[in-house]
């Protein structure tokens, strides 16, 4: 659940940050977070990334991207 995670990232459903994570890029976050994050959509727990510098590198599943 999104109360249960330290640190959260959320998106709209419709926003081209949700299709980038579904097909497996990485994400542009503010700087300050670091480590493990929960990413939403419209407050939905969606999968995890770990964010660094800036940056969340993702962590969702191979085998459920989105093709290009």
């Amino acid at each position: 659940r999104r109360e249960d995670a330290r640190t959260c990232v959320d998106h709209a459903k419709d926003s081209a940050e949700t299709s980038a994570y579904l097909r497996g890029e990485t994400l542009s976050v503010p700087g300050q977070l670091k480590g493990w994050t929960l990413v939403t959509v419209d407050g939905f727990p969606l999968g995890w990334g770990k964010a660094s510098g800036g940056v969340l590198k993702n962590h969702y599943p191979k085998g459920l991207r989105r093709p290009n």
